[in-house]
């Protein structure tokens, strides 16, 4: 879905919005879906998932 989507994401919106779309689709390649939704959906996160999550949280707390 994410592939598809971004055809339509870098034909209608602006380059920005079309980065985060690359950078979703990239998520889900990587895991198969989006680890900082596990928590909410109740679901356990595998050891890549939550390096991942902690190098979001640094990235964002360095801004």
């Amino acid at each position: 879905m994410q592939t598809q989507a971004l055809s339509l994401f870098e034909r209608w919106t602006d380059p920005r919005t079309h980065a985060v779309a690359l950078r979703h689709r990239e998520i889900i390649r990587r895991f198969g879906r989006f680890p900082h939704r596990n928590s909410a959906l109740k679901r356990s996160s595998t050891p890549a998932e939550l390096q991942h999550l902690q190098q979001k949280r640094s990235a964002q707390s360095a801004r």
